[in-house]
């Protein structure tokens, strides 16, 4: 077993690299082939763990948790999910200011970047280089610095990361999106690296340096289905390049860890993924056929209509691909219509030609790129003094569940945005503007979603969609500071369609994102005093007490876990 130097003992510079949603499953095989040296000589010299982050409320905080090592129970940060009571508002939303257990104070030195989700960066007790907004996934914050100005000579050094904010496409069917967004990641893992290198330089003197790659994020999302042979996907025309692209990414971030290590110098080494991938089993749930189910109950009629439903049962259910030169959105589009005018816009769409739709989409100044081509402004930086204590907000209008949002008031309840988990708001008469349901009423009500959520199944297999559900609010309905939802639902398998008993069958629907997050992530620990071994499996927070305990530092802001590799 592996053992660790006790707080206190002894001081060391630690380095810490992130390979965000990196999954050991798919990572192991290729690092046992040769195919990864420099992680496997890592691996053979390194303490292993893998990380449990299961969670009722899974996504988006486990970087908040790393960075405070506090459980969202007591950060109160359940994710970018939000909703104001008051607005019936449900974009996303993020308040990007924290204190982060490296507050130290000005005897300690510490360089990050790119930290996803809540973009870590503040002037409270840190010092050292900051750059948030590089090359993040999917970032919701904005591109900012400290030093103030640093992220811009970053930029003008370097350039910026060549896929941001043009990997987020729902692009799986698209050979050439698959191989542009590939192209663009791997160059910019390598370039990430020179980014790192040029950060420590800027603090020659750090004790704690913290990147996280983001590549195999984004490749998971959209590539999944060729990297896992058990994905549904796992047989359509895309899925060989995918699996060939998504090597191509892990070579490419083996090549910058074995850099980042040896340029470094002497310091401990932890590598660490907080979650990783499994085959999408949400997005189309959580998504589409989530709200569309809400909808139906409620209005006794139907929103979405996606066509030959039964023709498509008929034919054994086969996986759904959507033409490669149509964006995702705009086939689900054509098929959802809630008003006259909306159903009369849908037909007229199906039916002109596509190079008519394109030129009227050009005269109104909207988006008309080709699915395969990678586009996206990428933005100056702004200074941290203008958006420090500002909360960045975004309507997630790339979701179906976005377009059912003015029906919310008079709904008894509804689905609001999330990125894995169906969350289902109970109209609360009190808490919300033009609540529906009493109190008196809560319980009864949240008890028959559950029960009219979980009568859905799956038409490839008979069984319920829903694999877990959790009432999250049950103690106290009104409290301020609770999560955004009232019920959060897990779900069970990949469909891409549903059945109800009273809704009837909703979709077919093509796979959003290949790939989605499991809870599952892993750890290498390497330094002096650290035996190498398998130390098996342990709590997430876990990671962030061994971090402190290899610093040898009294934490300022202990960590709710405990420190892994002190185990004998």
């Amino acid at each position: 077993m592996g053992q660790i130097k006790r707080a206190g003992s002894h001081v060391t510079k630690v380095l810490a690299i992130g390979l965000d949603s990196a999954e050991w499953r798919v990572m192991e095989p290729l690092v046992d082939a040769g195919l990864l040296p420099n992680i496997a000589a890592l691996r053979d010299r390194s303490a292993f763990v893998r990380l449990d982050n299961s969670r009722e409320l899974r996504t988006e905080f486990l970087w908040t948790e790393l960075a405070t090592g506090r459980p969202a129970e007591e950060s109160g940060f359940w994710g970018v999910a939000s909703f104001e009571p008051g607005e019936y508002d449900g974009r996303f939303k993020v308040d990007p200011n924290l204190r982060p257990w490296w507050a130290f104070g000005p005897s300690f030195s510490s360089v990050t970047l790119d930290i996803p989700d809540r973009g870590v960066i503040t002037d409270d007790g840190v010092f050292g280089s900051q750059v948030v907004g590089w090359g993040a996934h999917s970032p919701t914050f904005d591109r900012t610095s400290l030093p103030e100005g640093l992220l811009s000579k970053v930029d003008a050094r370097f350039g910026p990361h060549p896929a941001f904010k043009r990997e987020c496409d729902p692009l799986w069917y698209s050979p050439a999106y698959l191989r542009n967004v590939t192209d663009a990641l791997v160059e910019g893992a390598a370039l990430r690296s020179e980014v790192f290198e040029y950060l420590l330089e800027q603090t020659p003197e750090w004790d704690f340096a913290l990147s996280v790659w983001s590549e195999a994020h984004s490749g998971g999302h959209i590539m999944w289905h060729g990297a896992d042979p058990s994905h549904p996907a796992f047989a359509t025309p895309t899925a060989e390049l995918a699996g060939e692209q998504m090597l191509r990414i892990h070579v490419a971030l083996d090549q910058a860890i074995g850099r980042a290590i040896a340029n470094a110098g002497e310091c401990d080494v932890c590598v660490f993924s907080l979650h990783g991938m499994k085959p999408n089993s949400s997005d189309i749930q959580t998504s589409v056929l989530l709200p569309e189910l809400l909808h139906r109950l409620h209005f006794k009629k139907a929103a979405l209509r996606m066509p030959g439903g039964e023709e498509w049962r008929a034919m054994g259910m086969p996986v759904v691909v959507p033409d490669e030169n149509m964006q995702w959105i705009d086939f689900v589009a054509r098929h959802f219509a809630d008003t006259d005018s909306r159903r009369a816009m849908n037909f007229v769409k199906r039916a002109l030609p596509r190079m008519l739709l394109e030129a009227a989409r050009s005269a109104t100044g909207r988006s008309n790129h080709k699915p395969g081509e990678l586009v996206g402004d990428i933005p100056s930086e702004r200074p941290f003094s203008s958006v420090k204590g500002g909360v960045a907000k975004s309507s997630p209008t790339y979701m179906p569940l976005w377009w059912y949002r003015h029906r919310w008031p008079s709904m008894r309840y509804f689905a609001i945005p999330s990125f894995t988990e169906g969350l289902v708001r109970i109209n609360l008469r009190g808490r919300e503007r033009d609540g529906i349901v009493d109190i008196e009423d809560y319980q009864r009500t949240c008890e028959e979603v559950i029960a009219e959520v979980s009568s859905a199944t799956s038409p490839l297999t008979g069984k319920s969609i829903v694999a877990d559900c959790f009432m999250m609010r049950a103690e106290d309905p009104f409290d301020p500071a609770g999560p955004p939802a009232d019920i959060s639902f897990h779900w069970s398998d990949t469909t891409q369609a549903l059945d109800h008993p009273t809704a009837g069958l909703i979709g077919p629907v093509p796979y959003n994102r290949a790939g989605e997050h499991d809870g599952t992530g892993f750890a290498l620990f390497n330094g002096a005093g650290i035996t190498p071994g398998d130390l098996g499996t342990r709590p997430g927070l876990d990671l962030v007490a061994t971090l402190q305990a290899m610093l040898g530092r009294d934490a300022v802001n202990p960590s709710a876990g405990v420190s892994i590799l002190d185990m004998q």
